[in-house]
C-alpha cells in the first residue's frame, strides 16, 4: 500500500497482479497473461470529502526474440474504472495497443520498456472514443535492471 501527500490531500493506493508467462516456440517466441486490480482513496482536506475508486486492467503480450538478448513485441492492455474500493458503479474503459522491448546490456543489466497507446477508450455517458477522463491517452515505461 502506498500514501501520497501533497497539500491539500492524500492519497492512499494498493494493486494486487498476477502475471504467467509461457515459451511459445523455445528460445524464440514468447507470451503473457497480466491481471491487475488497484483500489485507492482520496482524502481531500479543504473539503473533508473520501473519493474511493478501483480499477480492473488486463492485457496480453507476445515477444519474440531478435538476436541474443534482444527482444521486440507487442500489447493490448483493457483497463475499467469504478466509483468505489470494491468495484462499485463502472466510470470509464479503454484499450491500449502498443510495442514493447527488452534487451541485455551487459552482465546482470538490461533496459525494457513499453509505449501503450489509447485505442479506444468510454467515459460512463459519453460517446466511445477515448476516456482522456480517466485514463491516460499513453502510457510509457522504461525500466533499467540491476543486479547487485
Amino acid at each position: 500500500m502506498m500514501a501520497q501527500r501533497r497539500p491539500g490531500y492524500t492519497r492512499t493506493e494498493a494493486t494486487i497482479a498476477a502475471a504467467a508467462d509461457r515459451e511459445i516456440v523455445p528460445g524464440i517466441l514468447f507470451a503473457a497473461l497480466n491481471l491487475s486490480y488497484g483500489f485507492g482513496e482520496v482524502r481531500n482536506y479543504s473539503t473533508g470529502l473520501y473519493l474511493d475508486g478501483s480499477e480492473l486492467a488486463f492485457s496480453a503480450a507476445a515477444t519474440a526474440r531478435l538476436w541474443e538478448g534482444v527482444y521486440l513485441g507487442g500489447e493490448v492492455r483493457y483497463r475499467r474504472g469504478f466509483d468505489a474500493l470494491a468495484f462499485g458503479n463502472l466510470t470509464g474503459q479503454a484499450v491500449f495497443l502498443g510495442p514493447t522491448f527488452y534487451a541485455t546490456l551487459g552482465k546482470g543489466v538490461s533496459l525494457s520498456g513499453a509505449w501503450n497507446i489509447q485505442a479506444w477508450g468510454q467515459t460512463t455517458g459519453l460517446d466511445p472514443t477515448l476516456d482522456v477522463a480517466l485514463f491516460q491517452r499513453q502510457m510509457f515505461k522504461l525500466r533499467l535492471a540491476i543486479d547487485l
